[in-house]
C-alpha cells in the first residue's frame, strides 16, 4: 500500500477474484485471491486514508486470501493491519496461530509475515492499516 496524502474516499465494486487481487494488492500488498466457487465473486472495498493510516472496509462473497512468503519481498511497506470482522465466519491463520474469527471479534495481521484468510461465507470486515514506522512509535521497550 502507498502512503496517500489526502483523505477522499474510494469505493470500489468488483468481480471475479482478479480484479480483488489487484485493489486488495494495491491497499495492503502483493496477495493472492481465490474463490471456492461456483458462485461468482463479489466484492465491494471502500478506503480513505487519514494521514498515513488507512481505513478500508471490505464486503465480499466466500474467499480465500493468501500473502506467502514468495509474495513478500523487502521492498514491501510494512504494515499492521487491525481488522474488525462484522459478518460471516472467517478462519485466520500466521505463523504457528490459528483462530475462527466470529462478527464483533478483532484480529491482527503482520503483512511482513505470511498469513492467510479463509472465508467460507460471505463477510463485512473494517481494517485498520497503521504502517510499521507508525506502529513502532506505539510500543513500548
Amino acid at each position: 500500500m502507498t502512503h496517500r496524502e489526502d483523505s477522499a474516499s474510494r469505493s470500489s465494486r468488483l468481480r471475479g477474484t482478479e480484479s480483488f487481487e489487484t485493489v486488495a494488492s494495491a491497499l495492503f500488498a502483493p496477495l493472492r485471491v481465490s474463490d471456492p466457487g461456483p458462485q461468482e465473486f463479489d466484492a465491494v472495498v471502500d478506503h480513505t486514508a487519514i494521514g498515513p493510516v488507512v481505513v478500508v472496509r471490505i464486503q465480499a462473497t466466500a474467499a480465500t486470501v493468501t500473502r506467502d512468503n514468495r509474495s513478500i519481498t523487502s521492498t514491501d511497506m510494512e504494515w499492521m493491519h487491525f481488522n474488525l470482522h462484522h459478518h460471516g465466519q472467517l478462519t485466520a491463520a500466521q505463523d504457528d496461530r490459528t483462530a475462527t474469527v466470529k462478527p464483533g471479534e478483532l484480529y491482527a495481521c503482520d503483512n511482513t509475515r505470511p498469513y492467510r484468510l479463509i472465508g467460507t461465507d460471505p463477510s463485512d470486515m473494517t481494517v485498520l492499516c497503521i504502517p510499521g514506522p507508525v506502529w513502532a512509535g506505539t510500543r513500548t521497550p
